[in-house]
């Protein structure tokens, strides 16, 4: 009986061994925790490209209904500036949201495929992608950039990109983000998936890329990716990352 009883008393843990318990714990998680990190957001970043592929079947169905043309960033039924429907909205008759809502401002429901998962997360739910309107336009009724090129006639589609992307501005956290819609500029266009933009092109096909693709110093838009129209492709060995990746670096 008191071998037994001499047993269970060296079971027992002392204050020192659950402290050292605890701490490789701590150690194993530390080390655990920024890759399951990474996972999910690898994960986030899947769904944004399967999200953008399935956009890619969208444009692809208006462009066999409007003669081989992508919708532009803002179309107006009439004078009223009410009355205007954005791309998004244009496309939606094509996607798994059948209703017509005009009005640009709109804003979209929770797990729409016009938003990117990872901007969902973050809790701002206006975020669309942002359309290349130097390649598409941008209002059909005020004439700016009227400019709308038909997709068979674009030199280069898998250096072309139709929708990548993006934030609002950078200048604030909230900013950042938010979504835009469109991507005129280069510094709309946010890399949010491990420092990389996906990107739907016109062939079909959406990648991750870096700003060495996007950025084009000095924004020479005559080039790839934004026009592919021109069939020059551009230098791009002074592209910097110029805008950053805060918060999602």
């Amino acid at each position: 009986m008191r071998k037994i009883l001499r047993i269970q008393k060296n079971a027992e843990f002392t204050l020192i061994e659950l402290l050292v318990v605890i701490s490789i714990i701590a150690i194993l998680a530390s080390l655990l925790l920024p890759a399951l990190n990474k996972a999910k957001m690898r994960a986030k970043s899947v769904i944004c490209i399967n999200q953008q592929k399935q956009l890619g079947f969208c444009f692809e169905s208006y462009s066999s209904d409007y003669d081989n043309y992508f919708p532009c960033r803002n179309q107006y039924r009439d004078s009223n500036a009410d009355n205007g429907i954005s791309w998004v909205t244009a496309l939606m008759p094509y996607s798994s949201s059948k209703k017509i809502v005009y009005g640009i401002n709109n804003q979209l429901p929770a797990g729409s495929i016009f938003i990117c998962p990872l901007v969902e997360k973050l809790a701002i739910s206006s975020a669309v992608y942002g359309l290349n309107t130097k390649l598409f336009g941008e209002d059909q009724k005020t004439g700016v950039n009227p400019f709308r090129c038909k997709v068979s006639s674009i030199r280069g589609p898998s250096k072309s990109f139709v929708i990548v992307d993006s934030w609002f501005n950078k200048n604030t956290l909230e900013n950042r983000r938010k979504g835009r819609y469109t991507a005129e500029e280069p510094e709309f266009i946010c890399y949010r998936h491990s420092r990389k933009a996906n990107g739907l092109f016109v062939d079909g096909h959406v990648s991750s890329d870096g700003p060495e693709l996007y950025n084009l110093p000095p924004y020479d838009y005559s080039y790839y990716p934004f026009n592919a129209n021109n069939s020059g492709k551009g230098n791009r060995n002074g592209a910097v990352w110029l805008y950053g990746f805060w918060p999602y670096d």
